[in-house]
């Protein structure tokens, strides 16, 4: 039902309360895009929380479906990430599908306890086929990952913000409440160009975990053949005794260890950069927003060869392969860059940033995904409607033959279900 012209989102996130800012990509995201969707949209958050989000209207997300009720939304929107802060999202998209954009699409688990064993797949299948019978009670289903199986298929509108992830969508999710076929959009990076500070000597900054999935030891390998740099590397504080101790293996000792990594943690530090190395090589995770900071800031980059880099121009990042000759290859493009033989990349990667990840193109690009898909989503919500009174119906058809007498139906259980609007 529309309320106002301007579509009504129940925007759905992790968000950054405060000063103090979090590994969320999504709260990231959500700070640089919702100022300039805010007069285009009318727009309320929901968050695990009870703090305000600056001049936002901002709930918790147990009260969405009173407030949905009172004051109809087009849509609810959901950013998923492979983060605690999401399992949340994870439950709630069940209930209410609508838009999700993932930044992840293998997860590392399959969620929080209420959806360790959900019948997503017969739910789907009597979404489309009314004849068919409800999941049995208490039947216990195997889950299928760590593609996101449930998650894909309750998304009404699937967004993703790596291209592979949005090819595994397509390739994998056959089970799905809807026929869309998923868009990419990139993660925002802010385009204004950001001041060099000024350093001495050649800074390299690597943005990676000490685990083997960031290649840390083959980066650290290189540089033992690198004279004159100074290393700033960019890790969580649980990090910080593994890295210290690869740092001693590779006897590395012109290094800063700069803790609490956040995509705006990392930001500052291409200030002070000559280089940055972004070489994860893992289908979990993705080398974005970091890497998009970098090249935003006209920062010559290096990658692995693999997943989302795969998509960006040769001209653009250095690629490195994975396996015997990945530390040769970084050292080669370290010396390379320390020696100004590449003096153009850094100008071609701040314009491929500026059209893919500039935050007022992402925020242009997601409006426009929104006001194409209103028409679908209006649709999908009344079939939405209609399958929730159906469950209703049944339930309440099903409900009195678990109690003994007539009378404790009376009694104990129909005065529930009212309260809850079943009737």
């Amino acid at each position: 039902m529309k309320t106002s012209e301007k579509l009504r989102i129940a925007w759905f996130s992790p968000l950054n309360i405060g000063a103090e800012k979090s590994p969320s990509v999504s709260a990231y995201a959500s700070d640089q895009l919702l100022p300039l969707l805010a007069d285009r949209f009318e727009i309320e958050l929901y968050h695990a929380g009870f703090d305000r989000y600056q001049n936002f209207p901002t709930y918790h997300y147990l009260s969405a479906f009173a407030r949905h009720r009172a004051k109809p939304y087009d849509f609810f929107f959901y950013q998923l990430e492979d983060l605690k802060s999401s399992h949340f999202i994870r439950v709630h998209m069940g209930l209410m599908p609508g838009v999700v954009w993932f930044h992840d699409f293998i997860f590392s688990s399959f969620g929080p306890e209420p959806i360790l064993n959900s019948p997503w797949r017969q739910v789907v299948d009597k979404f489309h086929n009314a004849a068919l019978d409800w999941p049995k009670r208490g039947a216990e289903l195997d889950q299928f990952g760590p593609l996101g199986y449930r998650e894909g298929a309750w998304s009404v509108v699937p967004l993703f913000s790596s291209p592979v992830a949005l090819s595994e969508y397509r390739r994998n999710i056959t089970a799905r409440l809807d026929s869309s076929s998923g868009f990419f959009v990139p993660t925002p990076v802010p385009s204004r160009r950001i001041e060099p500070q000024a350093h001495t000597g050649f800074t390299v900054g690597f943005c990676g975990s000490p685990h083997i999935e960031d290649r840390a030891p083959k980066a650290l390998l290189a540089l033992q053949d690198l004279s004159s740099y100074h290393l700033l590397w960019l890790i969580a504080e649980s990090e910080r005794a593994q890295a210290q101790a690869l740092l001693a293996e590779f006897d590395i000792t012109s290094v800063t260890l700069l803790t609490e990594r956040t995509p705006d943690k990392w930001r500052e530090v291409t200030r002070s950069c000559d280089c940055a190395i972004h070489t994860l090589f893992s289908v979990y995770g993705q080398p974005d927003p970091y890497l998009g900071a970098s090249l935003m800031a006209g920062v010559p980059s290096i990658v692995t060869r693999f997943g989302a880099t795969e998509y960006l121009p040769e001209n653009v990042v250095f690629k490195v392969d994975a396996g015997d000759h990945e530390a040769v290859e970084i050292r080669e493009v370290l010396r390379a860059v320390q020696a100004r033989k590449v003096p153009a990349v850094g100008e071609r990667s701040r314009e491929l940033a500026l059209e893919l990840y500039s935050s007022e193109q992402v925020a242009f690009e997601l409006s426009c995904v929104f006001e194409r898909c209103a028409p679908q989503l209006a649709r999908f919500a009344e079939r939405w409607q209609a399958f929730e009174q159906s469950s209703a119906a049944d339930l309440i058809s099903e409900a009195p033959g678990y109690v003994a007498q007539p009378s404790d139906w009376e009694l104990l259980m129909k005065p529930t279900f009212e309260e809850f609007g079943w009737k």
